[in-house]
């Protein structure tokens, strides 16, 4: 799971609700950063339950 307060904005936590939240270490798993075409730090990737990426986030906001 992402770190606690990882997204702290009201908006983005109700946003994201019902989707899964999983965090990956890219150094440790580089074939997963292949995977899901991530090319640099910070990326952050919405899937919904299914597994069907439903956005992207590659640059963070210090609001959320």
């Amino acid at each position: 799971m992402l770190n606690a307060g990882a997204f702290s904005n009201a908006d983005v936590v109700k946003a994201s609700e019902g989707l899964v939240r999983v965090k990956v270490d890219g150094d440790k798993f580089p074939d997963q950063m292949t995977r899901f075409g991530v090319r640099g730090y910070p990326t952050i990737k919405f899937f919904d339950p299914d597994g069907t990426e439903v956005g992207e986030l590659n640059k963070r906001d210090p609001e959320w």
